[in-house]
Protein backbone atom coordinates (compact mmCIF):
# COMPACT_ATOMS: atom_id res chain seq x y z
CA UNK A 1 0.00 0.00 0.00
CA UNK A 2 1.06 3.67 -0.56
CA UNK A 3 -0.31 7.35 -0.21
CA UNK A 4 -3.68 7.16 -0.42
CA UNK A 5 -4.85 8.93 -3.94
CA UNK A 6 -7.96 10.19 -5.15
CA UNK A 7 -9.35 8.37 -8.47
CA UNK A 8 -11.46 10.73 -9.54
CA UNK A 9 -10.72 14.37 -9.38
CA UNK A 10 -13.56 16.20 -11.57
CA UNK A 11 -15.71 18.12 -8.53
CA UNK A 12 -18.59 18.22 -11.30
CA UNK A 13 -21.40 16.31 -9.26
CA UNK A 14 -21.25 13.96 -5.96
CA UNK A 15 -20.00 10.52 -6.01
CA UNK A 16 -21.44 8.12 -3.90
CA UNK A 17 -21.73 4.03 -4.09
CA UNK A 18 -17.98 3.21 -4.40
CA UNK A 19 -17.48 -0.59 -5.34
CA UNK A 20 -13.66 -1.59 -5.03
CA UNK A 21 -12.11 -5.01 -6.29
CA UNK A 22 -8.43 -6.10 -6.04
CA UNK A 23 -7.04 -9.18 -7.75
CA UNK A 24 -3.69 -11.06 -6.42
CA UNK A 25 -1.94 -9.38 -8.55
CA UNK A 26 -2.38 -6.29 -7.73
CA UNK A 27 -4.94 -4.93 -10.41
CA UNK A 28 -8.40 -3.06 -9.15
CA UNK A 29 -11.62 -1.81 -10.52
CA UNK A 30 -13.67 0.36 -8.99
CA UNK A 31 -17.23 1.66 -9.74
CA UNK A 32 -19.28 4.55 -8.13
CA UNK A 33 -22.10 6.50 -8.92
CA UNK A 34 -22.32 10.47 -9.78
CA UNK A 35 -24.85 12.69 -9.13
CA UNK A 36 -24.80 16.37 -10.94
CA UNK A 37 -27.93 18.60 -11.24
CA UNK A 38 -29.43 16.92 -13.91
CA UNK A 39 -28.89 12.68 -13.26
CA UNK A 40 -27.16 9.96 -12.02
CA UNK A 41 -24.50 8.35 -14.16
CA UNK A 42 -21.86 5.02 -13.72
CA UNK A 43 -18.77 5.61 -13.80
CA UNK A 44 -15.20 3.19 -13.79
CA UNK A 45 -11.50 3.38 -13.53
CA UNK A 46 -8.88 0.39 -13.46
CA UNK A 47 -5.55 0.75 -11.65
CA UNK A 48 -2.70 -1.05 -13.35
CA UNK A 49 0.29 -2.04 -10.95
CA UNK A 50 2.92 0.19 -12.47
CA UNK A 51 0.54 2.68 -13.88
CA UNK A 52 -1.75 3.74 -11.50
CA UNK A 53 -5.40 4.63 -11.64
CA UNK A 54 -6.34 5.27 -15.31
CA UNK A 55 -8.80 7.70 -16.34
CA UNK A 56 -12.47 7.35 -15.08
CA UNK A 57 -14.92 6.59 -17.97
CA UNK A 58 -18.68 7.20 -17.75
CA UNK A 59 -20.33 3.39 -18.49
CA UNK A 60 -22.66 4.41 -20.95
CA UNK A 61 -24.94 8.22 -20.88
CA UNK A 62 -28.39 7.53 -20.06
CA UNK A 63 -31.46 10.34 -20.07
CA UNK A 64 -32.49 8.37 -16.83
CA UNK A 65 -30.71 8.00 -13.54
CA UNK A 66 -28.47 5.29 -12.86
CA UNK A 67 -27.00 4.39 -9.55
CA UNK A 68 -25.54 1.47 -7.20
CA UNK A 69 -23.18 0.02 -9.61
CA UNK A 70 -22.35 -3.65 -8.69
CA UNK A 71 -19.19 -5.49 -9.78
CA UNK A 72 -17.11 -8.50 -9.78
CA UNK A 73 -14.16 -10.25 -10.97
CA UNK A 74 -12.70 -13.64 -11.71
CA UNK A 75 -9.49 -15.41 -10.54
CA UNK A 76 -7.47 -13.60 -13.36
CA UNK A 77 -8.33 -10.33 -12.39
CA UNK A 78 -11.30 -10.05 -15.38
CA UNK A 79 -14.61 -8.11 -14.35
Amino acid sequence: WGTGAPVETDDTGTAFDPQILMDFNGKAVAAWSRRDSARGDIWTSRYLVGNGWIAPVQLKAVTQSAGKPQISMDSSGDT
